[in-house]
């Protein structure tokens, strides 16, 4: 239905465009109601607009990218939905700049201002955080916070190879890319230091 009634009005517009002994072009159609002219036409309040360069704007008149999108400060700036209803994600810029992703009201992973990336949680305490859930009042050591897992009872990570193959972590510095290394394998668990 809404796809019907933004061709009919861009119909509109175009008609109305072309009425008159002078034809005047469609510089931008303003959703919402409205377009302007380049004989200065009417200008109604509009919700978006289709400028002629091909962007698109949402609460903006003036986009600054193919798709610019202007809402309040809550989370929700793009609903992405799939087509029976059941399952959907929303997707916004948040006051403090992050980029959150949600499900069904619920932030699943954000994206800091800063840089981080927070997996469970819109306050990630390093680089990575992955959160699980509260681990209580305990924040990452700030010389081991590049990458976190938080969890509210035991916390892991799994290295997932087949029967004859190594799971490895490796230590590196600027002389040696082996400077320490931990290695299990089925048969044995070696660590070198």
């Amino acid at each position: 239905m809404k796809r019907i009634i933004i061709f009919l009005l861009a119909a509109a517009v175009l008609t109305v465009a072309a009425i008159g002994s002078t034809p005047r072009w469609i510089e931008e159609i303003k959703l919402g109601g409205g377009y302007s002219d380049s004989d200065g036409g009417a200008d109604f309040e509009k919700t978006g607009i289709i400028t002629t360069s091909g962007s698109l704007g949402v609460g903006t008149a003036s986009p600054l990218d193919p798709l610019h999108v202007v809402a309040d400060s809550g989370h929700d700036n793009i609903h992405l939905e799939e087509n029976s209803g059941g399952e959907d994600w929303q997707l916004g810029v948040d006051a403090g700049g992050d980029l959150n992703f949600e499900d069904s009201g619920t932030t699943k992973i954000t994206f800091g201002d800063g840089g981080q990336v927070g997996v469970g949680t819109e306050t990630p305490d390093g680089d990575l955080h992955i959160h699980h859930a509260s681990a209580g009042s305990v924040t990452a050591h700030g010389g081991a916070d590049e990458f976190v897992i938080e969890g509210d009872t035991h916390a892991g990570m799994s290295f997932l190879t087949p029967n004859d193959r190594y799971g490895r972590i490796y230590w590196a510095t600027q002389k040696t890319t082996t400077s320490g290394s931990f290695i299990f394998h089925i048969a044995q668990i070696v660590f070198i230091g």
